[in-house]
This record gives C-alpha cells, structure tokens and sequence, in this order.
C-alpha cells in the first residue's frame, strides 16, 4: 500500500509556487525511516528540494536569501553584500567566506525541514508558540552554529506528522 502523506501535498503546493516564479528545482537529499510492526513493514521516504531562483524572495514573502516551506526550501540566488558587511552586533568584527555562509544557511534550513516534519500540519499554527528560530533574535552568538544549536528540533524517536510517501507491505511468515 502506498500512502501520500500530508508532506506530498504540502510540497507540491510549495514546487508549484517556486516553479511559478521561474526556479529551478533540485533534489537536495531523500530521508529514509523503516518501521516494522511484526506484520508489516513501512518505509517512509522524506525528500528534501530546492528551488533556487532570482525572483524567489517574492514567494517568501520578503528579502530574504533561504526560507523553508515543508520539504522545499526556497534559495534565493539573491544575497546581499549587507549580508557580509552588516553583521548583527556579537557576530564579530569581519564577515565569514560567502561559503561558510552559505553551507551554515543550508544546515539552517534543513533543520526547519526536521521541524516541520515534527509537526506537519500544525506547524503554522505551533510557530506561534515555539521559538523555531532559536536565539536569532538576541544576536548574542557568535556563528551560525551555535545559532542552530539553541532551534527546538524534534526528540529522538519522535512520530514524523508531515510524512511525503509510506510504502507498507504485508510481511507472512
């Protein structure tokens, strides 16, 4: 049996407004979850796309360079110079290599995908009560890293509510 989960929706929905918009999508990696009941095996497959364009700020809502809408994140081909001149204050005195940004921005997003997936279709309302962006907002972190560190990411062992696809199968002894 093959199930779309409520992640298949909600990333076609995203690909359709990123392809809209003129963005090329790529397929950035696919998560794998096995789970076996006795009776039955599941295996639960999670792709993860980008869609990468110059006109993809305006999906998004804003000028920004990434954001994540479930499975896709949007990647701006647009970065602003501000970005590495204009750090927020804590962030030291010299902006990092476009290529460590870049690379930590990723990471940043994905972590977004793992947050969603958490909570499928709740995650537009729980935003309200959950801080997903971690410290972001008090710049009193050096890196990206540590940024990260402190986002809400979901236990592990903690049920995927925002699945793509299920594949079960029926295992006779």
């Amino acid at each position: 049996m093959i199930t779309l989960g409520y992640g298949f929706w909600m990333t076609a929905f995203a690909l359709a407004i990123g392809l809209s918009h003129g963005g090329a999508v790529f397929l950035l990696q696919t998560d794998l979850a096995f789970k076996y009941d006795g009776e039955a095996l599941a295996i639960q497959i999670d792709p993860v796309f980008i869609v990468r364009g110059n006109d993809l700020r305006q999906p998004c809502g804003a000028q920004i360079a990434a954001a994540t809408f479930g499975n896709v994140v949007f990647w701006s081909d647009w970065w602003p110079d501000s970005l590495y001149i204009s750090l927020p204050p804590g962030w030291g005195t010299s902006a990092p290599p476009k290529e460590i940004v870049v690379q930590q921005t990723a990471l940043h997003e994905y972590l977004h995908v793992r947050q969603y997936r958490a909570v499928g279709p709740l995650f537009f309302i729980v935003q309200f009560g959950v801080d997903w962006e971690g410290a972001l907002g008090t710049y009193s972190l050096n890196s990206m890293d540590e940024l990260n560190s402190t986002m809400w990411q979901p236990p592990r062992g903690w049920p995927s509510l925002g699945p793509f696809l299920i594949v079960e199968r029926a295992i006779t002894h």
